[in-house]
């Protein structure tokens, strides 16, 4: 569903462009029942933490937010499989995919489905954005690498992030999942996010996303296009592609690798690193960056 060689490309030619911070992967209570914290406060909270965009995803319903909030809302619902036993709106941890659009309404029209297949072909010609969430999530498991293979065609990304599951069984980062669909089916996009339920929760992972304007709709548009990158407190100064080189720059104490074919780090260098495709077998090239403590980035990847 997602197909291009240079995901930044024309990045600092687009003058009107601005990189914007949000998370995508918010729960509120009591809409989702393993959340603590209201819409109000949730609002409050990404305010105060410099967010410009925000997605309520709350389990198997959209919550629409009526309150005066400088955030662009861009609707989002979490949805879940159930049996035929259980409820409409059960919140079943297994299958959890993230739902994004424009239209609130086409979001709830998904409650109604009940496995995952059902869900991505009803959706496969909607204006809408379908991201699995936390693949490394063990307990109970999600999703194993032949799993996210065979969903390849009815997706846009996966989480490479998923912050709360720091504090749950798994890894928070799923990132040689993600090498994995890279080589063997090709693009796909990388997101991280809070996945937030609690006040702790809130400003741990986020996208940064070049975007024409501060609409929804510019923002689901730089997202699509592949137009950001992941982090948890990392920055990029700098990246794109010129010819056959692809470049990412940041700060000098940041650790920066260029990785490959199954998650082959190809190239390290720090503050910035410019790489030739021709100089390597590689099919894809993604730049990972490290700084200090816990704090990192991830690009989305240039094809060759």
């Amino acid at each position: 569903m997602t197909n291009w060689q240079n995901p930044y490309e024309n990045l600092y030619e687009n003058l009107d462009g601005q990189w914007l911070k949000g998370n995508l992967h918010t729960h509120t209570a009591p809409a989702s029942p393993c959340a603590t914290i209201s819409p109000e406060r949730v609002l409050a909270l990404y305010e105060a933490k410099g967010y410009d965009f925000l997605s309520v995803s709350d389990h198997m319903r959209y919550t629409a937010i009526s309150q005066p909030t400088r955030l662009t809302l861009i609707p989002g619902l979490e949805w879940n499989s159930r049996t035929a036993s259980e409820d409409l709106r059960q919140v079943v941890f297994k299958d959890h995919i993230g739902l994004y659009a424009l239209d609130g309404d086409l979001l709830e029209q998904n409650v109604r489905h009940r496995t995952p297949g059902q869900v991505l072909q009803a959706m496969a010609d909607k204006a809408v954005l379908i991201v699995l969430n936390h693949p490394n999530w063990l307990v109970p498991p999600h999703y194993s690498e032949e799993v996210l293979l065979d969903r390849y065609q009815s997706i846009h990304g996966i989480e490479i992030y998923n912050a709360v599951i720091e504090n749950w069984e798994g890894h928070p980062e799923a990132t040689v999942k993600w090498d994995r669909i890279l080589t063997d089916k090709g693009p796909v996009l990388g997101f991280a996010s809070d996945d937030s339920h609690r006040d702790a929760d809130i400003g741990r992972a986020w996208i940064m996303v070049n975007a024409a304007g501060n609409r929804p709709a510019d923002i689901l548009a730089g997202i699509r296009a592949g137009r950001f990158y992941c982090s948890t407190g990392v920055a990029i100064r700098e990246i794109g592609r010129d010819g056959d080189q692809v470049f990412c720059r940041a700060g000098r104490q940041i650790e920066i690798e260029a990785v490959g074919n199954n998650s082959r780090v190809l190239a390290a260098s720090a503050g910035e690193l410019v790489i030739n495709f021709q100089e390597t077998e590689a099919a894809y090239i993604r730049f990972a960056l490290y700084g200090p403590g816990k704090q990192m980035a991830w690009s989305q990847p240039f094809f060759k």
